[in-house]
């Protein structure tokens, strides 16, 4: 139990759990002392207070796995979703079940979204609800997962006021720029494919990023022909900045995704966003 609350805040932290350490004499007097990670101000209560109990001083004040996994799903949904009123709609949607695998149709979950948040559907227009179907709905049957609504969450969050949540979705996914769901390889291959027809022009796109919630990602080629990604994080405000060692001493947050492109059009010439967006029907 002890060392599974030292790699879940490994995994949670991404980082070394004791980098000034040396030696092994060194590291057992230091555990001995009590010392432990510092837990992050900004994570849900649920999960520090997971963390801070498998690793007690005392092994008989541990959990039992039993009690950690029951627990972990709440856990789970704390650091997923850290919006309030999007928990809300989980525990109506997905609470009891077995959520990953649980798909909700879409009529459904606009009824408890309703429900929970009483959108003004005299300013949320149609187009509003046919953005925010695009990306949270599987295509093939018009359904909402778990997951899924976890990352829209994170990418457009706060739900509230409503209409601004769903104006940071319409005002994003009908840029040409933005692709949406593509792979790093898919990425790849469309701006390499772009810019080998016009070596003069700096083709780029934006797209989900894959494995960072909250996250986006550019791609776009250098003047030398390198493919070059680059991540778009948000911090613990939600606010937006570009993750580049390069930039770093010159750090710049934004509060919406407009005034970044602005930012980082410059900042690496980009020229010419690759066409084809799966978006563009949205923008008629």
């Amino acid at each position: 139990v002890y060392g599974f609350g030292l790699i879940l805040w490994e995994l949670m932290t991404m980082e070394d759990l004791f980098p000034d350490i040396k030696g092994k004499e060194e590291l057992t007097d230091f555990i001995i002392e009590h010392n432990r990670p510092p837990l992050k101000s900004y994570w849900p209560s649920s999960l520090r207070r997971m963390i801070s109990t498998c690793w007690d001083p005392d092994p008989e004040t541990r959990p039992f796995f039993e009690e950690i996994m029951f627990n972990f799903g709440q856990v789970e949904v704390d650091v997923l979703c850290r919006d309030l009123n999007g928990r809300r709609i989980i525990d109506s949607l997905w609470k009891g079940k077995h959520y990953r695998g649980v798909k909700i149709y879409f009529r459904d979950f606009q009824k408890v979204f309703t429900d929970v948040l009483n959108p003004d559907y005299t300013i949320i227009k149609p187009r509003h609800i046919k953005c925010l179907q695009a990306i949270l709905c599987d295509p093939f049957d018009d359904t909402v997962d778990f997951k899924r609504f976890c990352n829209v969450v994170a990418w457009f969050g706060p739900l509230s006021p409503p209409f601004d949540f769903f104006d940071r979705i319409k005002l994003l996914i009908s840029r040409p720029y933005f692709h949406g769901f593509l792979s790093y390889t898919k990425a790849n291959q469309l701006v390499y494919y772009k810019s080998t027809q016009n070596r003069r022009v700096t083709y780029y796109l934006y797209r989900f990023s894959n494995n960072n919630l909250g996250g986006f990602v550019l791609t776009y080629c250098d003047p030398a022909g390198n493919i070059c990604h680059k991540k778009i994080q948000r911090d613990e405000d939600g606010m937006l900045f570009i993750d580049d060692p390069s930039l770093i001493s010159n750090r710049v947050e934004f509060d919406n995704f407009h005034q970044l492109h602005k930012t980082l059009k410059n900042t690496y010439h980009l020229k010419k966003p690759v066409p084809g967006s799966p978006f563009r029907y949205l923008r008629k």
